[in-house]
Order: C-alpha cells, then sequence, then structure tokens
C-alpha cells in the first residue's frame, strides 16, 4: 500500500519509495473549466468581429489564468515530488530533480 502524506491545497505526496504517486491538482478543475469558458468566449468574439483591444483583454485574462494554474501546479510539483527526492538522500536523483526544476523555469516563457 503507498503512504500518502497529505499537503496543503489538497495535495498529496509519496513516500520516498514509490516514484509512480503525484499530487492531486483536481483543486484546479474549477479553475481550467473557468479558462475554457474565457477561451470559448474569445472564439465569440473574433467570430462577432469585436473590438481587437477587447479581444486582447480577454485574451490577456485567460493567459493570466492559466499562469496561476501552472503556478498551482508547479508549487504542488515542488512540495510533493521534489520534496522528497531531495530528503531521499539519493545525490543522482536530486541532481535529476534540479535539471527538471531548471528546465520547467526556462520553458515558462
Amino acid at each position: 500500500m503507498t503512504k500518502r502524506i497529505i499537503l496543503n491545497e489538497g495535495t498529496a505526496a509519496c513516500s520516498a519509495g514509490d516514484a509512480h504517486a503525484h499530487p492531486d491538482h483536481s483543486a484546479q478543475m474549477k479553475s481550467l473549466s473557468r479558462i475554457v469558458g474565457q477561451i470559448e468566449g474569445v472564439k465569440r468574439m473574433i467570430v462577432d468581429r469585436r473590438y481587437c483591444p477587447e479581444i486582447q483583454t480577454q485574451i490577456s485574462a485567460a493567459r493570466a489564468a492559466l499562469k496561476s494554474v501552472e503556478a498551482k501546479v508547479f508549487e504542488a510539483h515542488v512540495r510533493a515530488c521534489v520534496h522528497d527526492v531531495v530528503h531521499a538522500g539519493d545525490e543522482a536523483e536530486r541532481m535529476a530533480k534540479i535539471e527538471e526544476i531548471a528546465r520547467l523555469y526556462k520553458d515558462r516563457g
């Protein structure tokens, strides 16, 4: 049986030996549904030939909302997955996780 550690905002981390357990991101579903609605709204605005700055404002709002979800998923990753590796004592795994974080940060652009 997998030992689960509950963290804040409904995240759950596995024990150090379980590489397949991942944080629970279900709390982000409401935000993601809202973002889908925003994108659908942008599509309607384009079809309706709305004023360009209004469309851009809605695109910016959707982008900001998506970045917020991204940040929460990243935070859960650090609190759960990275935390476990850092405290496991395996230097190779630690270095791989540091490289992973650096790559994720770099790709956020």
